[in-house]
C-alpha cells in the first residue's frame, strides 16, 4: 500500500510540476526547501531571502509565488521560529510538495521553479529592511513576564552568552561522523570572567544552548545558566536571543536569532 501511495504522489508532484509551467506568464510558482532542521539556516536563510525578494535582487517579486516546505527528514530544530515564519511565509504541510519541487528541479528549466536561498548578507540588506518576523502581544506579554521574574530592576538589561561544543550537534545527528566541526568548539570557562564582569555592571546574563556538555559553573548573582537549569525553552531560546543588548557567541546556529533582529553580536573563537 505505501507504493502505491507513493506513485500517486510522484504522479501528483509531476502534474504540479507542468502545471506551474502552463502558468508561468501569469505566475511564477517557486519551491523552496526550508533548512527547518538547524536553527541558524532557518532564521538567516529565510530572512535573507525575503530581504532579496524586498529589494527585488532576483527579479520582480510580485509575480513570485514561494511556497515552501520542512525538511522531511529531520524534526523541527525551534518550533517558536518555526511558528513564527508561518506567520509569513507559505509552508506547505502536504508530502506532495517535495515529490512535485524533486521533480521539477528535474525537468528543463528546474532552477526558474526552484528558491535558492543561502545564509550571508552578500547585499547588506539587514541594515536597510526590518526584520520580517516578530513577536505577538501574547508573546510579547509571555518574555517580559520572565524577564521581570528574574530581574533586580523592572528596566535591567541583559547579554545572551552562547559558546560552542559538540553536544547538541552530537545528539541531532548520532549517526553522522561530525569531528571535522571540532575545531569551532570552545570551553565555557574561558568565559567565566567576562559574565563576571557584565553582572557587576548591572547586566543580567544568560548563558544559551539547547544541549550543552556541562554547566557553566559561575555562582554570581544575575548569571543564569539557562542552557542547563531548567529555564530553557523553543520560546525563551528566540525570545532572549531577539531582545538582548548585546548577543556574545562562538559562532553557532543560535546566533543568526539576533542577527535576524538586527540585535549587535559579538563573535569569538
Amino acid at each position: 500500500m505505501k507504493y502505491l501511495f507513493k506513485l500517486l504522489r510522484i504522479i501528483s508532484g509531476l502534474v504540479i510540476a507542468i502545471a506551474i509551467r502552463i502558468v508561468l506568464p501569469i505566475r511564477n510558482y517557486k519551491f523552496g526547501r526550508l533548512p527547518s532542521h538547524e536553527i541558524g539556516h532557518y532564521a538567516s536563510n529565510v530572512e535573507i531571502h525575503l530581504c532579496e525578494k524586498d529589494a527585488k535582487i532576483h527579479g520582480d517579486s510580485k509575480k513570485t509565488a514561494d511556497i515552501w516546505y520542512r525538511n522531511p527528514d529531520h524534526a523541527v530544530a525551534n518550533n517558536q521560529l518555526d511558528t513564527m515564519w508561518s506567520r509569513v511565509i507559505k509552508i506547505s504541510n502536504s508530502p506532495i510538495t517535495r515529490y512535485a519541487d524533486a521533480i521539477s528541479r528535474r525537468l528543463p528549466g528546474g532552477s526558474r521553479f526552484s528558491i535558492s536561498h543561502h545564509d550571508r548578507d552578500a547585499y547588506g540588506l539587514y541594515g536597510k529592511f526590518q526584520p520580517h518576523i516578530k513577536f505577538s502581544n501574547s508573546e510579547t506579554k509571555q518574555g517580559e513576564d520572565f524577564l521581570n521574574s528574574v530581574r533586580h530592576t523592572p528596566s535591567q538589561k541583559f547579554v545572551c552568552l552562547a559558546v560552542r561544543d559538540s553536544s547538541y550537534k552530537r545528539d541531532q545527528f548520532e549517526n553522522r561522523d561530525i569531528r571535522h566541526d571540532d575545531y569551532r568548539n570552545n570551553d565555557i570557562s574561558n568565559f567565566y570572567n567576562v559574565a563576571e564582569q557584565l553582572a557587576l555592571d548591572g547586566f543580567l546574563v544568560f548563558r544559551m544552548g539547547a544541549k550543552v556538555e556541562r554547566p557553566f559553573g559561575v555562582d554570581a548573582s544575575g548569571v543564569f545558566d539557562y542552557a542547563s537549569n531548567g529555564m530553557r525553552t523553543d520560546f525563551l531560546d528566540v525570545y532572549l536571543s531577539a531582545n538582548c543588548e548585546i548577543f556574545i557567541s562562538t559562532v553557532l546556529g543560535i546566533d543568526s536569532i539576533p542577527e535576524i533582529f538586527r540585535v549587535p553580536r559579538v563573535l569569538t573563537n
